[in-house]
């Protein structure tokens, strides 16, 4: 059965039919009038980047963290602070963590764009080889 016959199919019965084909590793999704197939590892992959395991990443001076990012390096240079911002707090998923870890010589400081506490704080600095944890309590963010 083709995909299209799929997609006319669900269309006009609202489910998909039992032979429809996926394999062995796969999700078929619906969306709108059409099936997609999705692999269960890219949805792994997403959700594991969704929930803070995103690739290790080092970001420029006063970047803003997103819903992709989840290890995060800073290395500012000796003598100085360097500020990156955690995200708007409703724009990244309510199991979202980071982690943190100064790799450099200066001063780290995180703050939120909209203003969000940090462990009650409007701010919280990493010397360095300090790390943390940071992830959503429900209504500000926590470090453990």
């Amino acid at each position: 059965m083709s995909l299209e016959s799929i997609s006319f199919l669900t269309y006009f019965t609202g489910r998909l039919p039992a032979e429809t084909p996926a394999a062995d590793n796969a999700l078929l999704l619906k969306q709108g009038d059409s099936v997609r197939q999705i692999s269960f590892e890219a949805l792994a992959e997403a959700f594991a980047a969704e929930s803070g395991n995103g690739a290790p990443v080092t970001l420029p001076d006063g970047a803003v963290l997103s819903a992709i990012h989840g290890t995060v390096f800073g290395a500012p240079d000796e003598g100085v602070t360097v500020e990156f911002h955690l995200p708007v707090y409703g724009a990244v998923s309510p199991r979202k963590a980071y982690r943190l870890k100064n790799i450099g010589q200066g001063i780290l400081r995180y703050d939120s764009v909209d203003g969000k506490l940090i462990d009650g704080e409007l701010f919280i600095e990493l010397a360095p080889g300090d790390r943390c944890l940071i992830a959503k309590d429900g209504d500000n963010w926590q470090t453990f």
